[in-house]
């Protein structure tokens, strides 16, 4: 399996960030929590970690003008529980747009959510030389990542069918034929969901990007458009909580449930090493 390194990763952060004509931006993701270091600069970046835990923030600059020999597009820090850390805007050399992603060590804390819900979100900040600029990590935990794909650095993942239900919530993977059992899909960090199997008895395949999500710490992913346009496959969703009269769910990051076309059967999936 393909492995990202922190600065690669941030390469894929190239955002179409639009320019911002405030100097001022205060940039806070559902904000709770307060720093221990309350002090906000001018001319600078301010970052704000609420959180107990070590947060890896890093950036692109995608504004590529003005900018002197050795200059660093590509640059990330290190955020202490509780602190706050200040870039100066002259780091930056000039006018700057910058598209920015963050992380805890255990990628519970991160705004992978805040940058691929549906509408499209951009997660950026710009400036210039005496602009004052505060961001604050959102706290609150995010599943995406860790249920979708395990880990932040790890490009796709395997999800297999290993159990189905029907809408009473008894189980009917006895009952299925080969090819029914026989449900595939891909997660992939910036490419989306693929979907690969049967749909009503026939081979049938799906692919959307830039999912709808349930905001955290709910966990859902809903298909908005299916971009093979002669698949039947006219609803899709990743959960961990199925409809069933029997309540069905999982706390399990290895594990969620697909619904296709709203009907049952309702397929149980487990994330592949």
């Amino acid at each position: 399996m393909k492995k990202l390194t922190t600065l690669s990763f941030f390469a894929f952060l190239l955002l179409t960030a639009c320019r911002k004509d405030k100097d001022v931006q205060n940039i806070a993701n559902n904000t709770s929590g307060t720093s221990t270091a309350k002090v906000i600069a001018d001319s600078a970046v301010n970052i704000i970690n609420p959180t107990d835990k070590y947060i890896t923030f890093g950036w692109v600059d995608t504004s590529h003008t003005g900018k002197a020999p050795g200059y660093k597009y590509i640059d990330s820090i290190r955020i202490a529980p509780n602190d706050t850390v200040k870039i100066p805007t002259s780091r930056f050399q000039g006018y700057f747009t910058c598209g920015y992603g963050y992380y805890s060590d255990d990628y519970t804390i991160n705004n992978w959510y805040e940058r691929y819900n549906h509408p499209y979100h951009r997660t950026a900040f710009a400036g210039n030389a005496g602009s004052k600029i505060v961001i604050t990590i959102n706290p609150n935990t995010s599943p995406y990542v860790t249920r979708l794909l395990g880990s932040w650095f790890t490009d796709t993942r395997e999800w297999v069918a290993v159990d189905a239900y029907n809408a009473a919530g008894a189980s009917v993977w006895s009952t299925l034929s080969g090819a029914d059992k026989n449900q595939k899909v891909i997660t992939r960090f910036y490419g989306g969901i693929r979907f690969t199997g049967t749909c009503a008895g026939s081979p049938d395949s799906a692919d959307f990007s830039y999912p709808a999500l349930a905001a955290p710490p709910a966990f859902s992913v809903e298909m908005k458009s299916n971009m093979y346009t002669s698949s039947k496959i006219t609803s899709f969703k990743l959960t961990d909580a199925l409809p069933t009269t029997t309540p069905i769910s999982t706390t399990a990051l290895d594990t969620m449930f697909m619904t296709i076309n709203g009907a049952p059967p309702y397929y149980k999936l487990y994330r592949k090493p």
